[in-house]
């Protein structure tokens, strides 16, 4: 299982990758320790991309999640009008790979403007999140985990390859 928080820590997501989906909870008190289930969601996964490999908020983005499985990335979003309503969800691929090669880590930037993914092909792909289908930029290397910071007014990805090395992109 994978949890992530939402809007400010009032919404408690927790994804059961068995079936495919995730739960909403919201916050049920002012002090952040209880919650209250609100509603389902089913991403329709193929039953062979069910495993999650990373489940996010996307920073600066109210209502929203990064989920990314071996095949597939996926932006979902959803409307909330009152507090423990949460409704018309929205889900929009944002990259899809081939049945010979998965995605083996993902990061996105501080503030949710990049989502980046590794897959076992040894590419990079730097997406921008909020538009198109096609990745921004294309790196060749084969990595193991990625993490990304600011640093004055660029995005920096830092990333850890087979050979344990760091390795940094810095891209605005």
């Amino acid at each position: 299982m994978k949890i992530a928080f939402t809007t400010n820590a009032s919404l408690l997501h927790i994804m059961d990758e068995s079936k495919g989906a995730f739960f909403v909870f919201t916050n049920y008190g002012n002090d952040y320790t209880t919650y209250q289930y609100v509603t389902c969601y089913n991403l329709q996964l193929k039953s062979a991309f069910k495993e999650v490999i990373f489940f996010h908020h996307v920073p600066m983005h109210d209502d929203s999640l990064i989920v990314v499985t071996k095949k597939e990335a996926m932006y979902v979003k959803w409307c909330r009008r009152i507090e423990n309503c949460v409704y018309n969800f929205n889900r929009k691929l944002k990259g899809y790979i081939d049945e010979k090669v998965t995605y083996v880590c993902a990061t996105i930037t501080y503030d949710g403007e990049y989502l980046i993914l590794a897959d076992s092909a040894g590419f990079i792909n730097v997406w921008n999140t909020d538009s198109g289908f096609q990745p921004v930029a294309i790196y060749k290397s084969r990595v193991i985990s990625l993490d990304s910071f600011p640093f004055k007014d660029c995005h920096v990805v830092c990333i850890i390859l087979l050979l344990i090395q760091l390795y940094l992109i810095i891209f605005n």
